[in-house]
C-alpha cells in the first residue's frame, strides 16, 4: 500500500482477494509485508499482540491515515467539482464519501438519521463549543448534546471585558503606577561647556 492508494479500498480489495483465494484467517501475517508510509507506522505503533489481529491492523491502518467517518464526513462537505472533471465523476465521489461516512450498510437508518442531526447540531453550535464536542468525537447525537451542556454552562469571561484590577485588602496603600523614563534616545542633549574670556 503506498501513499498514493485510498486505504480503505486497498483493504477491501485485499479482504476480497483474501476469502477469494481461501486465505485463513491470518490476514495480518500476509498484510504486513505490504504496507508503506504511514500505514507501516499504524502497524508498527500497535502492540506485537494486536498486529497480528487483522481488525486491530485495519483499524489503527483507517484511523492512522484519516480515512474515519468524520474524515469522510469532512471530505464529502468540502469536495469540490474541479476536483473530479465531469459531473458523472463527481457523483460518484460524492456518494463514496457519503456511503463512506454513513455506512448505510452497517447502520439502520434511524442511525444513519441521528448521525446527519449530530452533524447539523455541532454545525449550529457556537465555535468554541463546536470545537470542543468535535475533539470530544460523540458516537451518538446525546453524547454531543451532554458535551455542548456541559462546554455552555463553565463560566466565561468575554473578550472585550477590562482585564480585571487586583483586590487590594482593606487597610493597605495603593502603590503608585510606576513612572517610564526616557530612554537614551530622548535624552536631552548635555550642556556645552562655556568659554569666558580671560581677564587681562
Amino acid at each position: 500500500m503506498s501513499a498514493d492508494d485510498d486505504p480503505e479500498a486497498y483493504l477491501d480489495i485485499f479482504e476480497g482477494t483474501a476469502a477469494a483465494c481461501g486465505w485463513p484467517e491470518e490476514w495480518a501475517v500476509r498484510l504486513l509485508p505490504l504496507l508503506a508510509g504511514g500505514a507501516q507506522l499504524a502497524a508498527h505503533s500497535l502492540p506485537a499482540s494486536d498486529r497480528h489481529e487483522y481488525k486491530q491492523l485495519r483499524r489503527a491502518i483507517l484511523d492512522r491515515l484519516g480515512s474515519t467517518p468524520e474524515g469522510h464526513r469532512r471530505r464529502l462537505r468540502a469536495l469540490p467539482f474541479e476536483d473530479a472533471g465531469r459531473p458523472f465523476s463527481y457523483a460518484k465521489q460524492l456518494l463514496d464519501a457519503a456511503r463512506r461516512w454513513l455506512q448505510p450498510g452497517m447502520r439502520s437508518a434511524e442511525d444513519v438519521m441521528e448521525q446527519v442531526a449530530l452533524e447539523q447540531f455541532v454545525a449550529g453550535l457556537p465555535s468554541s463549543t463546536a470545537n470542543w464536542v468535535q475533539c470530544h468525537r460523540p458516537a451518538s447525537l446525546e453524547a454531543a448534546v451532554v458535551l455542548a451542556e456541559d462546554h455552555l454552562s463553565l463560566p466565561r469571561r468575554s473578550m472585550k471585558e477590562e482585564p480585571r484590577q487586583p483586590v487590594v485588602p482593606a487597610g493597605r496603600p495603593v502603590p503608585a503606577p510606576r513612572r517610564r523614563f526616557p530612554t537614551a534616545a530622548a535624552a536631552p542633549p548635555s550642556p556645552q561647556p562655556t568659554t569666558r574670556p580671560l581677564p587681562t
